[in-house]
């Protein structure tokens, strides 16, 4: 009896131990003291990529804590601190770890001392190393607008400061080349790797990346950033004079349905959006002209690239926005986004009628619209 009692007891401490640790495995803790901050201050974590909420928290005393969900695999999160006086934000790089984060209010954003986290130690190496050339590109700013302010701004002091071999230019390359550097040191790391998906498409050359993607171990090559990385190195950048790359993607009603389908005798605008990007919430009137003044001539298929359904379902409200949508519960990952080489919102493919690209860009400007209609008309 007595054997069968100190069994049971044993379970169950093993029960809770067990559960615990599965708690803890599963979940991440931060725990700040940043002196100067005011009681009453917000602070608000979200992830970078996909903009969603993760935790909240009020500061008392100078301290606020948060918790959250995650797993093994990090991820990259901005901390935002908001009171009447301040909004700063720092980025965070972490997974399932124990995270304290310590200064004072005048270290916000890159000074904080953060301990506690092997994935975000690896980001600070790096932001040490990029600290120089953001003060220098911070300082040429404030040249700028100082010059602007004592109305000796020009065009050729801009092509100074912001022309191809400009000074911010220059400092961008410099800067650039060190973190390319970084990555190829430390390749089999998590924050490098999420890196270099980042850069992929702007920064680094088919031999470059394939380079960097051949020196990642086998655990590495299985995350869903290097997977991304090969999709690309598997195909080729389109470029103008090409036949179109056809994909599967959802349509408002939940089909999958090939791009091929909305090539039936117009031009094709594919504009790859997000509601959360400035510039693709500009360029909504645009497309919305395109489609009640332009419809014999071309046809808009806008692709929304982030993975949320519900987002998607406000994005594509048909009322406001009665041209095609379409998307793809991958996000980021998904066939197109990687297959077009997709660096940032919008970005734009326009095909003529038997589906040849005739040109492509990044962004939105005023002249957008002038760009497409001089092409179609």
């Amino acid at each position: 009896m007595k054997k069968n009692i100190y069994r049971s007891v044993l379970l169950f401490l093993s029960f809770i131990a067990f559960s615990s640790f599965t708690i803890l495995k599963d979940n991440f803790a931060i725990e700040a003291d940043i002196t100067g901050l005011s009681d009453g201050s917000k602070v608000i974590l979200y992830e970078t990529d996909t903009q969603k909420l993760v935790d909240s928290a009020t500061v008392k005393n100078n301290k606020f804590v948060l918790n959250g969900f995650s797993n093994s695999e990090p991820k990259s999160y901005v901390l935002q601190v908001m009171n009447d006086k301040i909004n700063q934000f720092t980025f965070l790089y972490f997974s399932n770890e124990e995270i304290k984060i310590s200064g004072d209010v005048s270290d916000l954003p890159n000074n904080l001392t953060i301990e506690g986290s092997e994935h975000n130690s690896v980001k600070s190496k790096l932001d040490k190393l990029t600290q120089p050339y953001k003060t220098q590109k911070f300082d040429a700013e404030q040249e700028m607008r100082k010059i602007y302010e004592e109305g000796k701004w020009n065009d050729s002091i801009k092509n100074i400061y912001l022309g191809p071999d400009g000074i911010l230019e220059q400092i961008t390359k410099e800067e650039r080349a060190v973190e390319k550097e970084f990555i190829k040191e430390n390749s089999n790391t998590y924050y490098a790797l999420y890196l270099l998906y980042l850069y992929k498409a702007h920064s680094y050359t088919d031999f470059e990346l394939k380079e960097v993607y051949n020196s990642l171990s086998l655990k590495m090559k299985k995350n869903k950033y290097a997977k991304a990385i090969k999709v690309q190195l598997n195909t080729v950048k389109p470029a103008s004079g090409d036949k179109f790359t056809n994909f599967k993607a959802l349509n408002r009603d939940g089909k999958l349905e090939k791009f091929s389908k909305y090539f039936d005798g117009k031009y094709v605008l594919l504009d790859f959006s997000s509601p959360t990007c400035s510039n693709s919430r500009n360029a909504l009137p645009m497309l919305n002209d395109f489609y009640t003044n332009k419809t014999d001539k071309i046809k808009i298929v806008t692709y929304y690239t982030g993975n949320n359904k519900e987002h998607f379902e406000i994005f594509s409200n048909k009322e406001e926005r009665p041209w095609d949508f379409i998307w793809n519960t991958d996000g980021e990952f998904n066939e197109a986004y990687l297959k077009y080489y997709v660096a940032g919102t919008p970005t734009y493919y326009l095909f003529d009628p038997n589906g040849v690209l005739l040109d492509t860009w990044m962004g939105y400007t005023e002249e957008t619209q002038n760009r497409i209609e001089q092409i179609i008309k």
